[in-house]
């Protein structure tokens, strides 16, 4: 989690997967957990799969390593810009 001003928020998780494909996962996460992420758009990170978009009116960014979903999020509208920095500037090191 990294904490701003004003009590902003962007948080940072890390879960393991089974699937072989971020897809799958997400589309397995949007039915056990009952959302639709909107405006999705597939993207390439640090040259792994990832797709971004929206649960609400929060910004999400999974990106996808060997098994790993790396999901980057904020709610803050004002933090929007600094997620996509972040996200873009991803690296896995193993």
């Amino acid at each position: 989690m990294l904490l701003f001003p004003r009590h902003q928020v962007i948080y940072i998780n890390i879960n393991g997967t089974n699937y072989s494909d971020l897809t799958d996962y997400l589309n397995d996460l949007e039915v056990k957990n009952k959302f639709t992420l909107t405006n999705k758009k597939d993207l390439i990170v640090a040259s792994y799969p990832a797709i971004t978009g929206m649960i609400e009116k929060d910004k999400f960014y999974y990106i996808y390593v060997r098994g790993i979903v790396y999901s980057l999020s904020t709610k803050d509208v004002d933090l929007y810009s600094d997620l996509d920095l972040i996200a873009q500037s991803f690296r896995y090191t193993p």
